[in-house]
């Protein structure tokens, strides 16, 4: 049957069949470089998040001792609370300085470094723009020997972000 062909159609044939079979190759290749990259990607920022967790967890864990140790020699809840909010306003992180700590009793809000006027109000019932109760679910997260959530927040300047926080109990307080 090849005999019947010429021999210019028949290079061309073959010529036809290369350039098909280099033209799947590298749409082959492009498909899974897209995706290649896509799961680099994902695998980078699951890193930098892990590293993000565990700087949060050490960090309140550390100012969490101090505190419970400085709030040990307290006599009163008021003397506890003071010595509180004084311990936790001046700490400051991100490189903006805009990260900051806050402490609640249960959902009633014992300590914010940038609103006092939150102090002893009950904020429970506060959800970000998806519907999350952040703050009781900080509460129970501490309650459990500690955890981590992620909230949805507003930046002033920035929008809405995404914001991971960690909670843990102050030893020997309920806060």
């Amino acid at each position: 049957m090849l005999r019947q062909i010429s021999i210019t159609a028949r290079l061309g044939l073959l010529l036809a069949l290369l350039l098909s079979a280099l033209a799947g190759a590298t749409a082959a290749f492009m498909f899974n470089a897209e995706r290649l990259i896509d799961l680099g990607t994902a695998t980078v920022g699951q890193t930098v998040l892990d590293g993000q967790r565990q700087k949060l967890q050490v960090t309140v864990h550390a100012l969490a001792a101090n505190l419970g140790i400085a709030m040990a020699g307290a006599d009163s809840p008021e003397k506890q609370l003071e010595i509180l909010r004084a311990g936790i306003k001046p700490v400051r992180f991100e490189a903006d300085s805009s990260g900051y700590f806050f402490a609640y009793q249960g959902t009633v809000n014992a300590a914010h470094p940038l609103k006092p006027k939150f102090h002893g109000t009950d904020r429970g019932a506060n959800k970000d723009s998806r519907g999350k109760a952040y703050i009781k679910e900080l509460a129970t997260a501490a309650q459990n020997g500690g955890g981590f959530v992620e909230y949805v927040f507003e930046k002033p300047g920035q929008g809405e972000k995404v914001k991971l926080g960690y909670a843990e109990l102050i030893p020997g307080t309920d806060i």
